[in-house]
């Protein structure tokens, strides 16, 4: 044999045990994975809120204050509320023939003169989108004022914290 072919020899043989290192350490550490995780987890899932009470259609759940509909000819399109263990969040939407920039002034106005503290605002004048985040002592608002098809869409949630304050 000459010198070429005796290191190609030698490289092949180097290569070779490479791999079977490498092969062997992939196996040995998986092994240990496998026997850090136990063989059957189980996931407890906790349910944070029941499933949601929904109203009638054109009506509002019970919990959502119907002094938060500033504009009274309108009428909910969709209301609903959710459980959670110690609060309520109940949600209404619905259409307005207010302008959005008019029925946000609206609400900051009842809101100020109803003991709630608005705690951010968002308006846009381009787009004609207003939301603000107002609270109390007792519960937490959101609210959303849109334009859509030549009216205001209307989304309240009320956050009810009167519960998770007394726990």
């Amino acid at each position: 044999m000459n010198w070429e072919q005796n290191q190609k020899k030698i490289i092949s043989v180097l290569i070779v045990c490479v791999v079977i290192i490498v092969g062997l350490v992939f196996v040995f550490s998986n092994i240990n994975y496998k026997k850090q995780i136990p063989q059957q987890a189980t996931v407890k899932v906790n349910t944070l809120f029941s499933k949601p009470e929904y109203a009638e259609p054109g009506k509002l759940v019970q919990s959502f204050p119907a002094s938060l509909v500033l504009d009274k000819t309108s009428v909910p399109d969709e209301s609903f509320n959710y459980s959670y263990k110690n609060n309520e969040q109940s949600t209404a939407t619905f259409q307005s023939q207010v302008s959005p920039k008019s029925e946000f002034s609206q609400y900051k106005e009842y809101l100020a003169g109803n003991g709630w503290k608005v705690v951010n605002e968002v308006s846009s004048d381009k787009t004609g989108t207003y939301s603000l985040y107002a609270t109390n002592a007792n519960a937490e608002i959101s609210l959303i004022l849109q334009p859509q098809s030549g009216n205001t869409k209307i989304t309240v949630n009320y956050l009810s914290t009167i519960n998770y304050l007394k726990s």
